[in-house]
């Protein structure tokens, strides 16, 4: 179960980082809404024993929990975003390349 919940996130990140890409944009409040609906279905499914409930999962726990703290406290704000779009926020590049300006 911790493999499939592990692809899962794997793909959905893919697929939203390649989204904002596409887009030009970073798309701020979208990815707080599914942190917090991502910690709600975590919890939702501890509770309905879908998953087995264990020590294994606490730190998992705790990250979804920290981050839905933020993505609500952040929705709260509700802070306008500013900063100009850059793809090196998505995708890391090496700093050989930024100092070629390649």
């Amino acid at each position: 179960m911790g493999t499939l919940l592990f692809l899962i996130g794997i793909l959905f990140e893919i697929a939203f980082a390649t989204y904002c890409i596409v887009t030009n944009q970073n798309h701020k409040k979208l990815i707080n809404w599914f942190r917090i609906t991502a910690f709600a279905a975590f919890a939702i499914l501890t509770l309905a024993s879908v998953l087995e409930w264990s020590f294994r999962w606490l730190l998992l726990t705790l990250l979804l929990l920290c981050l839905a703290i933020n993505s609500a406290i952040s929705l709260f704000r509700n802070k306008t975003n500013t900063k100009k779009y850059k793809m090196s926020s998505m995708m890391p590049i090496p700093s050989i390349l930024k100092e070629r300006n390649i």
